[in-house]
């Protein structure tokens, strides 16, 4: 090559070329009606995307990882530049209490993608891993727990929220689940402490984040995220999790109000309400803050 190649560039290369065989074996193995029927649930869902990704990335990611060695052999054929790590750059990338979170839901997949690729490699073999390919994990939660995973547990499936007086005027546009890892990178980037974040957040076991519109169309927002876990003692750490992150959220615990089952952060924009009501955790989210008020304790009595 006239233009010198790093050995980065052979292993992006090399990644992307991954893409193109998986998908190339995802036809092969079934027709387009297949995967329309079966794929297009996935897009339409925050947490079964991640789930997804994780499988292709890390997939990729572990494929890639050995080229240096690959590379190494065709040194005499092609100049590939100064040396350098034949890592993926992104494998190697883990969030910070300083990254945005979607920056993080997307270099995360590549990191713990890796490691689950890795580990149903070594523990059921590489056909286990294509299979996957062709049907995918339902959730993060199975994703990141391969127990989980070969029990094909499945997320505890939640209605819209109850009929609250409280909403008697708004009208939900969408409801999405976020799943496990976006609740554990939310915990992890805002409080700086990664175990906390996984204890808090292992024990999910479904969620619905619901956003709303006023009927009047004004311009107010109202965003309700339900969060259930898997036991009384998951509930709890999850509990303790998500109030560690409204406390950093807010700038500590002198910027909040309420009582241990209902913390209340006032911010520039809107006021969030952080709602343990024994059954599920409720994150509040609106602009009005009587209205947060108003449903918080609705939810309590609910």
């Amino acid at each position: 090559a006239e233009r010198p190649l790093s050995l980065n560039d052979a292993v992006t290369f090399s990644h992307e070329i991954v893409h193109a065989l998986q998908n190339q074996w995802q036809l092969e193995q079934r027709d387009r009606d297949y995967h329309r029927i079966r794929f297009a649930p996935i897009f339409e869902n925050v947490d079964s995307l991640l789930a997804y990704r994780m499988i292709l990335e890390g997939d990729a990611v572990g494929s890639t990882l050995n080229t240096e060695a690959i590379i190494n052999t065709l040194g005499l054929d092609v100049h590939w530049g100064e040396p350098q790590s034949g890592a993926l750059e992104l494998a190697g990338v883990s969030p910070t209490d300083a990254a945005p979170l979607n920056s993080a839901l997307f270099y995360a997949p590549y990191e713990l993608g890796a490691e689950m690729v890795a580990a149903i490699v070594s523990a059921q073999g590489r056909d286990a891993v294509n299979a996957l390919l062709l049907d995918p994990p339902d959730s993060t939660e199975q994703a990141l727990h391969l127990d989980k995973l070969e029990a094909d547990e499945q997320s505890i499936g939640l209605d819209d929220p109850p009929a609250l007086p409280a909403l008697d005027d708004w009208e939900l546009d969408e409801a999405k689940r976020l799943g496990e890892l976006t609740l554990r990178l939310l915990i992890e980037l805002a409080t700086g402490q990664p175990e906390l974040a996984v204890e808090a957040a292992a024990g999910w076991g479904g969620d619905r984040l619901s956003l709303y519109h006023p009927a009047d169309g004004s311009d107010d927002t109202l965003l309700l995220w339900q969060i259930v876990f898997d036991n009384s003692a998951e509930h709890r750490e999850g509990a303790t999790g998500l109030r560690e992150w409204l406390i950093a959220h807010a700038g500590g615990t002198d910027q909040l109000g309420g009582d241990a089952r209902s913390l209340v952060w006032q911010g520039d924009q809107a006021v969030v309400h952080l709602l343990d009501n024994g059954e599920a955790i409720w994150l509040i989210i609106t602009t009005d803050a009587e209205l947060g008020a108003e449903i918080a304790e609705q939810l309590q009595m609910a």
